[in-house]
């Protein structure tokens, strides 16, 4: 489910050159927000929907691992340079195969993510999607506007709601904040542990906060850096290109036949770790800007045809509306929290001819986010109408 679109939105893309007028910024001097149309544009003349699903594929893996602590223990591994490998396949980086002359060479980092149950194929997933993603696009970068809409395709509608509003009702998600590797904030009126560290909890992607898939979103990015800088020594990489146009000083600073600091260095796998990184770290940031964007998935997502009726303005009536002609069984209540697994029970037992029964503008639009999914037209019922008796099977009514 694409309940996460209105992401492209509002999440932030750096930009570092102006084609028109030829500005050039470092990354995170600029930054820009996509409207309708922008979003539109990229839609069209990139593989922006292609690339929300191979994102989302990666997603997909990282959040149904049952065990983010193996996961964080990966990426952050290093080992002593000079130290003999007690198993070198696990930290051996291979040419590629039209560099067969060359030889497996032992490096100081873990280099098989399959190890840890991932794709062993990470890096070569990671620079697919965000290639895709790019295309031949100039200007801000538009990876966010796949990544963004890729997180509830990942997780489902119901981890997505948790994450946007961790059971809380809109406007009382504030920021956390990692404090000696737990993460705090506000429980009760009182600022406490609200998650032990990654690196210790045995857990999957379920019941995580924002500010946890940044955490390891971090040591992820890290890793994929140390991956292809490494591959560039070697000789295993031949593509790459900066972050930016760099000074003379800055060309200097570093050697060019040695590893390529980080905040220079550009791949294809690293911009894309790297953007997801910084999707995330937006969201744990600023946790209330991206709560109330569900009135953008009805004009991103759901042709009109779809939901006929009087329109946004009657999207809740609440008790006010008649509903007599409709039995107890095919009446099904909004869920009157924020919790998804709530909204997973409710969204389970729709059945063609249902009568979903909203009480506030949020349950309206988050049924109707749900309900898109499904292979049944909605019905939005005016507030003077009454209920049919018998209704169609292919039509879910509100």
């Amino acid at each position: 489910m694409q309940v996460s679109l209105p992401l492209a939105l509002h999440l932030s893309s750096p930009q570092t050159y102006n084609i028109i007028t030829d500005e050039r910024w470092k990354p995170g001097e600029k930054l820009q927000r996509f409207g309708l149309h922008d979003f539109a544009f990229i839609d069209q003349n990139s593989g922006r929907s292609t690339a929300t699903l191979l994102f989302a594929a990666i997603l997909r893996d990282i959040f149904n691992h049952p065990d983010w602590s193996q996961l964080h223990a990966f990426f952050s591994k290093r080992f002593p340079q000079g130290e003999k490998p007690t198993d070198a396949t696990q930290r051996t980086l291979t040419p590629p195969k039209d560099q067969s002359w060359k030889q497996p060479e032992v490096v100081d980092f873990p280099t098989d993510p399959s190890s840890v149950g991932l794709p062993k194929d990470l890096v070569t997933l990671l620079a697919t999607a965000g290639r895709t993603s790019r295309a031949r696009l100039m200007g801000a970068d538009p990876q966010p506007c796949a990544i963004g809409p890729a997180i509830s395709v990942a997780c489902g509608a119901g981890a997505y709601m948790d994450l946007t509003y961790a059971g809380r009702l809109p406007g009382q998600y504030e920021k956390m904040t990692y404090i000696g590797g737990e993460l705090y904030g506000w429980k009760k009126d009182k600022f406490d542990v609200i998650a032990s560290p990654i690196s210790t909890t045995e857990k999957g992607g379920r019941d995580r906060y924002w500010a946890e898939w940044e955490e390891l979103w971090s040591v992820i990015a890290e890793w994929v850096y140390e991956y292809d800088s490494t591959s560039l020594q070697l000789g295993h990489l031949s593509s790459h290109s900066f972050k930016y146009r760099l000074s003379p000083e800055e060309k200097s600073s570093f050697d060019q036949f040695g590893k390529i600091p980080r905040r220079y260095l550009k791949t294809d796998a690293l911009a894309a770790a790297e953007a997801i990184h910084a999707v995330f770290a937006q969201l744990a940031n600023e946790p209330q800007r991206f709560q109330g964007v569900e009135w953008e998935f009805l004009e991103l997502s759901i042709p009109p045809e779809r939901v006929p009726g009087p329109g946004q303005d009657s999207l809740a009536y609440g008790d006010s509306l008649a509903y007599e002609e409709v039995s107890p069984m095919a009446l099904k209540r909004c869920p009157n929290n924020c919790f998804g697994v709530s909204w997973e029970a409710w969204f389970l037992s729709i059945e063609g001819g249902d009568v979903v029964v909203v009480e506030t503008i949020f349950q309206a639009l988050w049924a109707v986010m749900w309900l898109a999914s499904l292979p049944l037209n909605i019905k939005i019922i005016e507030k003077s109408d009454r209920f049919p008796r018998y209704r169609d099977p292919e039509v879910v009514y509100i």
